[in-house]
């Protein structure tokens, strides 16, 4: 069971017993889990829909897999008017220092052991390097879903204030035409009192 902070770009992987529970069961969870209160926290589908926190979670039909969490937004930073802080990547200066040494000295078989051994570092850290960048393109594929699932939200929310509104109008029609109706039958009584 996953659910995805949007905002932060980051999978929160959980305990699939959740799934038997309720929403509301998940909501509380997340408030441990991704420091955001429950009043604040908004989860769609990736269909867009909203999850209501009276229903259980198996009715709305996923495994909420690595690749089709739930999106979770946390009305907090929605409501903020700053961005998220930026962190950038930085080649660690141990490396520079060392590379330096490693060129400043007299060639001999300690520096020749020293290189080796400076390589193998740099190996290991583009090897972490390459690994978080896989992360980090999930998890820009994630985020990229989560704002689509808001977009088939927002569809689906103005879709349904558009019927209410045409509803609205054939009855507020419909309540005129009887209005005038009355009034001319009025009309035509008053001579007749």
């Amino acid at each position: 069971m996953n659910v995805f902070l949007v905002e932060a770009g980051k999978l929160f992987q959980l305990d699939t017993g959740v799934l038997t529970k309720r929403v509301c069961d998940l909501q509380s969870l997340l408030v441990d889990v991704a420091d955001i209160p429950i009043d604040k926290q908004v989860i769609l589908s990736r269909d867009g829909k909203a999850l209501d926190s009276s229903q259980p979670l198996c009715s709305y039909g996923a495994n909420f897999s690595v690749d089709n969490p739930l999106f979770l937004f946390s009305k907090s930073n929605i409501e903020c008017n700053s961005l998220p802080p930026y962190i950038p990547m930085t080649l660690d200066s141990k490396f520079a220092d060392r590379l330096d040494r490693y060129h400043s000295e007299k060639p001999s078989c300690d520096i020749l052991k020293f290189g080796a051994e400076l390589a193998e570092d740099y190996k290991a850290y583009a090897n972490h390097i390459l690994a978080n960048t896989g992360d980090l393109v999930r998890d820009q594929q994630l985020q990229r879903n989560g704002w689509d699932s808001v977009i088939k939200n927002l569809d689906k929310v103005a879709s349904g204030f558009d019927k209410r509104v045409n509803t609205f109008k054939e009855l507020y029609n419909s309540f005129v035409a009887k209005k005038e109706k009355s009034t001319d039958c009025d009309s035509a009584l008053i001579p007749l009192l």
